[in-house]
């Protein structure tokens, strides 16, 4: 679902969960997210598509440890030495 807003001049997407928001932004789109779903902190910080949870395939992004949906580990990039933590 999309609306316009009259104040930025662009075309909002409606995202009813933080995952959807993420597609969204991945994009490029402005997004509306529903409060009434799960959030967590920086949910709608890039990198997109790179921290996903191994049993319930959401896209968690670069913060949590667990996800928030079904609590499985994330699993984290090993570093070797010398190399520059992705952002």
């Amino acid at each position: 679902m999309t609306r316009y807003c009259g104040s930025c001049k662009k075309t909002v997407h409606y995202a009813p969960t933080a995952a959807d928001a993420r597609r969204h932004a991945q994009r490029g789109d402005c997004v509306a997210i529903d409060i009434a779903g799960i959030r967590w902190s920086h949910d709608l910080e890039p990198p997109y598509g790179r921290f996903v949870c191994p049993s319930c395939n959401l896209d968690v992004g670069p913060r949590p440890l667990e996800c928030p949906r079904c609590q499985a580990p994330i699993r984290r990039p090993v570093m070797m030495a010398g190399m520059i933590a992705p952002r």
